[in-house]
């Protein structure tokens, strides 16, 4: 009987101490941390290390609906774009890496978390910088204006009712 007991009684151990085990953590989505990021801080490889770590190995882990809830959601704004109808966007990774593209007057754009130079290819007739903007916080939503007046990418908390 006792044999029983010591038996169950560490099954149950087991069991509880197996569903709070290092590593098996329940919230795949984390933010970032900036540092990490930082491109004063880190070199290139640093940061490719470290979206590799937290960005693309928990990606992978995911299936198609965790994935979409990981993604940050932009939503565009375009002011002052009248002659840059046929322009496009590029999201530049700080670790070098295009994690998406859109064409002006697409309403909306999901990255995955990161740190990006926002790349226009049109203004001044090439590849313009208008700035980086950090989404750290997986499955936020933003809005991110292109103004080309001022030649710059301001992203802002997402206010649905603008």
């Amino acid at each position: 009987m006792k044999k029983r007991i010591s038996v169950l009684l560490l099954c149950c151990i087991v069991f509880i101490s197996g569903c709070n085990m290092p590593g098996q953590d329940n919230q795949k989505i984390k933010k970032l941390d900036p540092e990490k990021l930082d491109s004063e801080t880190t070199d290139i490889n640093d940061r490719a290390d470290y979206y590799e770590k937290y960005v693309t190995e928990p990606g992978d882990d995911m299936d198609e609906e965790e994935r979409s809830k990981y993604r940050v959601t932009l939503h565009m704004v375009y002011k002052n774009a009248e002659q840059y109808q046929q322009d496009m966007i590029i999201f530049l990774r700080n670790d070098n890496v295009v994690e998406g593209s859109m064409d002006v007057g697409e309403p909306d754009i999901g990255l995955l978390p990161g740190v990006f130079r926002v790349i226009s290819m049109m203004i001044e007739g090439h590849d313009s910088n208008l700035g980086e903007i950090e989404i750290l916080e997986p499955g936020m939503e933003y809005t991110l204006t292109i103004d080309y007046a001022q030649k710059k990418a301001i992203l802002s908390d997402y206010d649905e009712h603008k």
